[in-house]
């Protein structure tokens, strides 16, 4: 973050959060911090990513998904922090340092100060001096000097740039600007559309913020939202990826057990044969193998167990055949069982290269999508579209399916099925043909699904509300966006559906008795029957 930026944004801060308390602490990934303060009537959300560069520090209204387990450093923060108010503030504003003053607590490593410091994370501290305000050097030294950040470490690399280019151009305007700077009076607060806010207009930045809390926000949004959505996308990938090895060994053993029991059915024919001949052939033959006709079949070679009969050995061998028949069945329901459970699609419908008879593994929802009934669809420009099964999923899908910014659609006028397009962050804009297409699979499953066309309600999920003591599923609009007229076309569902199984889903059914097994379970069984 930039320095003269960051001036202004504690000042903002301050003011902002001074006599409230912390409520609670979340980690919704590594290395980011989310507090929730409360008082004098008002909340507040404080997010906060420290690194050496792009630190972000922001108040936001909207909650990120916080995992299901906190980590030991969130619960460390909370046992010292939780409760605890905040009475007064500094800031070391050119080291990116804000620091505020915490009442009591009776606990080792409490600290008197909460110190944010944007290039080292949070910290609990016994004390934070205050350092003097910083010098500032005239235009020609900023320039000229490249060692200057040394000595002058608020002249941050982009605001030695601008200088730079206003300089060349028109050098009063670079020394009204660092003028500015140095009396704490900025230009307004600015979004590059690469970068981070600033104070000053530039080349590529869009109209002024009205306050450096929302240029924060903005930019901390769009930033952060959008990260924690491609860990979360990584985070299923792999978890894809070690379902599909771990899948491919069950299928492997699988087959193994299928060759095995194959095997086994085979000495029917040998059991066929035996039979036939039964009366011809001595009662110790002496033994292990012999040659018989069969009818259909021709010459078949006949393993023989010595130290039996000629009937002992064919019972043997007919019993041996049933329970491969047996086998073959039970390795078939399995198979059915694994594939369907994971999702898969096998290559007869989907290749997965040349000569390839691999299974495929889909995309997978992340946990919390566990036991929710929805249909999943992805437009045609890559967005994420939910629709709600039954009044219960309608119910359950704006808790646990959608974040604060996502958008809610429903069918105008009358039942509809609850719908969710996901969003990576709250500014994100979504093209209208996703809106319309994620409006039509609405209207496909409402009350006019038998119309040419359809009227369907677009709201952010921020202003929906379930409903206390209403039927399932009924829930209040507190404000609409705007309503979509959308022609419905019934091929757009198989168009754009897509089948995204729940982690858990491809976790392997228990062991059923009998029959074949797999893993350890088929090895023991192996075992026994050589035995």
């Amino acid at each position: 973050m930039e320095a003269n930026f960051f001036r202004v944004l504690a000042d903002e801060l301050t003011a902002e959060l001074i006599g409230l308390r912390i409520e609670k602490i979340h980690a919704p990934a590594e290395d980011v911090l989310v507090l929730a303060l409360h008082g004098h009537g008002r909340s507040r959300r404080l997010c906060f990513r420290p690194g050496r560069t792009g630190g972000l520090l922001f108040l936001s209204e909207q909650r990120p998904t916080n995992p299901a387990q906190a980590s030991a450093r969130v619960m460390w923060l909370r046992k010292r922090l939780v409760g605890r108010r905040l009475l007064a503030s500094q800031s070391d504003w050119p080291a990116l340092r804000l620091a505020f003053a915490l009442t009591p607590r009776d606990l080792p490593q409490a600290g008197g100060w909460l110190v944010f410091d944007l290039r080292a994370g949070l910290t609990l501290e016994e004390g934070f001096p205050c350092p003097p305000e910083p010098l500032w050097p005239d235009l020609a030294t900023a320039l000229d000097d490249v060692e200057v950040w040394r000595a002058f470490p608020q002249l941050t690399p982009p605001l030695r740039r601008r200088l730079a280019a206003l300089a060349a151009g028109d050098p009063i305007a670079a020394n009204a600007l660092l003028e500015r700077l140095t009396q704490a009076r900025p230009e307004g607060f600015f979004l590059p559309a690469e970068g981070e806010p600033c104070v000053w207009p530039g080349e590529q930045c869009g109209p002024s913020c009205a306050t450096a809390l929302e240029a924060a926000r903005i930019h901390g949004e769009r930033t952060l939202f959008s990260q924690l959505a491609r860990a979360e996308e990584k985070d299923g990938r792999e978890l894809a990826a070690q379902a599909k090895r771990r899948l491919e060994r069950q299928l492997a053993q699988l087959e193994q057990d299928r060759a095995r029991h194959a095997r086994l059915a085979a000495l029917a024919v040998a059991a066929e044969a035996l039979q036939i001949a039964l009366s011809g052939l001595e009662a110790r033959p002496g033994c292990e193998r012999v040659e018989l006709p069969h009818p259909t079949q021709g010459q078949v070679e006949v393993p023989l167990d010595g130290r039996l009969s000629p009937a002992e050995n064919m019972a043997r061998l007919f019993r041996l055949a049933a329970k491969g028949r047996r086998g073959l069945e039970h390795v078939e329901r399995r198979r059915a069982l694994l594939v369907s459970g994971a999702g898969l699609e096998t290559s007869s419908t989907k290749p997965t290269g040349a000569g390839s008879s691999s299974p495929s593994v889909a995309p997978v929802l992340p946990m919390r999508y566990k036991g929710l009934s929805v249909a999943c669809f992805r437009t045609t420009d890559g967005f994420l579209v939910l629709r709600g099964k039954s009044s219960q999923a309608n119910h359950e899908m704006l808790s646990r399916a959608a974040s604060p910014h996502d958008y809610w659609l429903h069918a105008a006028g009358g039942p509809s099925a609850h719908v969710i397009l996901r969003r990576d962050y709250p500014d994100q804009d979504v093209p209208e043909r996703s809106l319309a297409e994620a409006a039509t699979l609405c209207a496909l499953k409402s009350w006019r699904k038998d119309d040419a066309k359809a009227e369907v309600l677009l709201a952010k999920v921020k202003d929906v509300r379930k409903v206390k003591g209403a039927a399932m599923g009924s829930v209040a609009v507190d404000q609409v966006e705007r309503t979509l007229l959308v022609p419905l076309d019934p091929a757009l569902e198989e168009r754009l559906a897509v089948t995204l199984p729940v982690l858990e889903a491809i976790h392997p059914a228990p062991f059923s008795s009998g029959g074949a097994a797999v893993g350890r379970g088929a090895s023991k069984r192996q075992r026994k029957d050589k035995r």
